[in-house]
């Protein structure tokens, strides 16, 4: 069965031959594929500038996308060589989207996915905005949406100015912020478990929740992303993005409506309310961090972080907020837990296995879950128009303010890097 939404589309990935494409973006395409999930008239089209052609390309990301079902997907794929700082290059992918657009007789729908690092994206999107590549027909109806992935900024002030620029080019319906633990299920389920549960109805707040811990522990250490990682540390990483938005979903009030923008509104609304307690922060660095190819040698930046805070909201009055995210801590955690005013404690677990726990009872376990189901959702609600699991600009501001904060407080304070 297609989808609803079942208009030529045309994927352009930014950066086609790094690891997310590879190991995200392909695999996930392969699925909807797989599901009759994507437009009868559907095309990917990737940029890099690898020296390749489209017949290698496609040899090259078979593997990917490879099972006796997804095979005929490689057809779909094309290739165009170009420099992300060359105008003749944007020129040409002009040329090949008009090609396909001419081929099936009629314009479409454009994506645009940034699969690229964030330092790229302002060079990217100004030779978008160039090349009037988001403005390739003119036909009622048809759409360009740009797709990008976090980190959005180093702070507020870099975000607003990344927000600006893309938004010379971009209305705000056409920005997909891609924070891929909102498309997760098992964040869906915790927003459904507690709206739905009649243990708790509209009673979920101070009056029954004693503490919230939202954690994301990973057992592996930085490995080859040293480059990128130095001078972000955890708490831009992982602080700033999913745990707030692990944080927004689980605490947040329920939205007016079904609306994308009641939803997205809801979130902004508790993050703009987060507030760090400033007595209780943390930061370590594991051992080694520093021998890692791209690190520089004296490096300060935090490998973990741990810290209190408490929402500015007479619903949550007192509710203690732990959050804490860590590189190489020996056990993959990643789980948000509530402590009941009873005596009683929820787990909402994504790794290492995606199940809720009510006081240790299993409550819903789901076995042997789609690698690849998060970004399956990205692409195929960001296909449908649906921003609902995307971050709006208000949510990026409001989370921004609030990591700033952390930070400031670490300098003023003069709070130690502890090498572990």
């Amino acid at each position: 069965m297609q989808p609803e939404n079942n208009a030529p589309t045309v994927l352009v990935v930014f950066g086609v031959t790094g690891d997310l494409f590879a190991k995200k973006i392909a695999s996930a395409l392969s699925e909807l594929f797989r599901k009759q999930k994507l437009p009868e008239k559907f095309r990917v089209v990737g940029f890099s500038r690898r020296d390749l052609n489209t017949n290698i390309f496609r040899k090259e990301i078979t593997p990917s996308v490879c099972s006796p079902s997804t095979l005929g997907i490689v057809k779909l794929f094309s290739y165009v060589q170009g420099f992300f700082d060359e105008q003749k290059s944007y020129d040409r992918l002009l040329a090949e989207l008009k090609k396909i657009d001419a081929k099936w007789g009629m314009c479409s729908h454009k994506l645009f996915y940034l699969a690229v690092p964030p330092s790229l994206y302002p060079l990217i999107l100004k030779n978008i905005a160039s090349s009037k590549l988001s403005k390739t027909c003119s036909e009622e109806g048809r759409f360009t949406r740009i797709l990008i992935e976090k980190p959005f900024g180093s702070d507020e002030k870099s975000a607003e100015k990344l927000d600006a620029l893309i938004k010379k080019t971009f209305k705000e319906n056409q920005i997909y912020r891609i924070d891929h633990y909102l498309a997760k299920e098992m964040l869906q389920n915790v927003f459904n478990f507690r709206v739905s549960h009649g243990l708790f109805g509209k009673e979920w707040s101070d009056k029954t929740v004693e503490k919230i811990e939202v954690r994301l522990l990973e057992e592996i250490g930085v490995e080859d992303r040293g480059a990128f990682y130095d001078g972000i540390g955890a708490l831009r990483d992982m602080g700033q993005s999913h745990i707030s938005q692990m944080l927004a979903v689980t605490t947040m009030d329920k939205p007016r409506n079904d609306s994308a923008s009641s939803y997205r509104a809801a979130r902004a609304e508790v993050l703009g309310k987060l507030t760090p307690d400033t007595k209780f922060l943390f930061r370590e660095q594991y051992h080694d961090y520093r021998t890692i190819k791209g690190v520089v040698p004296n490096s300060q930046t935090e490998t973990y972080f741990k810290t209190r805070a408490f929402l500015k909201s007479p619903q949550w009055k007192g509710v203690e907020i732990v959050m804490e995210s860590g590189k190489k801590m020996g056990e993959m955690r990643k789980e948000i837990v509530v402590y009941l005013k009873n005596g009683k404690k929820l787990l909402f677990q994504f790794e290492p296995e995606e199940a809720i726990f009510n006081d240790g009872v299993k409550l819903l376990l789901k076995e042997n879950p789609e690698k690849t189901a998060a970004y399956q959702k990205i692409l195929s609600d960001c296909i449908a128009g649906d921003q609902t699991l995307f971050v709006s600009s208000s949510e990026v501001k409001n989370s921004w303010k609030f990591t700033d904060k952390i930070i400031r407080a670490w300098r003023a304070k003069k709070i130690p890097l502890v090498i572990k």
